[in-house]
Formats: structure tokens, C-alpha cells, sequence
């Protein structure tokens, strides 16, 4: 099941990802966190971070590239 998440601008507002950056901080300290059984919520996080990192890395690496 799903719970609303709060929006930081307000409850008319939905979240658009709960691994968005406001959120990040509560799931390390395990204020949010997966549900009873959920091992995958901290394989997730790390998984993001990993994506988000390579992400930031591409853009800033490939200006670089030349191609011949």
C-alpha cells in the first residue's frame, strides 16, 4: 500500500518522487522507510543514488569527449 507523503508546499501538492532530494535525509536516518518486509527500500536508495550519481557525471564528463 501507499501513504501520501507531505509536500513541502503544501497538502493540495503531490510528490513527485519519494526519492526526491527533501526526502533523502529521512530515509537515511529511517524516519521513511519501506514497509514491514520491504528489504528492497534500502536497495532502492542505494540504487538511486548510484543512478543520480552517473547521471551528474555524464553531463559533466561528455562536453569533454571529442569524438573523431
Amino acid at each position: 500500500w501507499f501513504f501520501k507523503l507531505p509536500h513541502k508546499d503544501g497538502n493540495s501538492c503531490n510528490v513527485g518522487s519519494p526519492f526526491a532530494k527533501d526526502f533523502l535525509p529521512k530515509m537515511e536516518d529511517g524516519t521513511l522507510q519501506a514497509g514491514p518486509g520491504g528489504a528492497s527500500g534500502p536497495r532502492a536508495l542505494e540504487i538511486n543514488k548510484m543512478i543520480s550519481f552517473w547521471r551528474n557525471a555524464h553531463k559533466r564528463i561528455s562536453p569533454l569527449l571529442s569524438a573523431y
